[in-house]
């Protein structure tokens, strides 16, 4: 039986998207203890977890992505050199499908 092969796998960039959010927060906590003016570290804090929360919520983004990818596998093979375009904080990134036998 042949398997679907994502050359971009999404479990790598749902893991990516955390990586994201820990580095906003050790961020927010460098933030805290290293900028004097208060208004600095309500800038930067609010950007860093606006960042944050975008990558968070981009997860499901790349859910769907996969869902769609493996329902349009379900209907048949995809022809060689198959591509299908999925979008990560608002890129979209070509993904090329191929088949393993």
């Amino acid at each position: 039986m042949s398997q679907l092969a994502v050359t971009v796998d999404t479990d790598t960039i749902k893991n990516a998207s955390l990586a994201v959010v820990v580095l906003c927060v050790l961020l927010c906590f460098v933030v805290l203890k290293v900028v004097s003016s208060i208004v600095m570290k309500a800038i930067l804090l609010i950007v860093l977890v606006a960042v944050g929360a975008g990558a968070y919520t981009q997860r499901s983004d790349i859910t769907a992505c996969a869902n769609r990818i493996k329902g349009e596998y379900a209907k048949g093979p995809p022809p060689p050199g198959a591509t299908t375009t999925c979008s990560f904080l608002g890129h979209d990134f070509m993904v090329p499908i191929a088949v393993i036998e």
